[in-house]
């Protein structure tokens, strides 16, 4: 397993719905899934980095919007 799959599982968690008993129907369960937190703040490290350094050095055209 290569390093961005393992920041990239989640916890399941399962949660009973309100007003709903506690049973084996699946139907009655919300799915909580808790990724891992240093996985996502890196994620967005990256995507600022990214972005700054291609807007701030006229990477790409003034005319594009599409695909950026």
């Amino acid at each position: 397993m290569d390093f961005s799959k393992r920041w990239k599982r989640a916890e399941l968690i399962p949660i009973v719905k309100p007003e709903k008993d506690k049973s084996e129907d699946v139907l009655k369960y919300r799915i909580l899934s808790i990724l891992n937190i240093v996985g996502k703040r890196l994620k967005e490290v990256l995507i600022n980095i990214i972005n700054h350094r291609v807007y701030s050095t006229d990477f790409m055209n003034n005319n594009q919007y599409e695909f950026t």
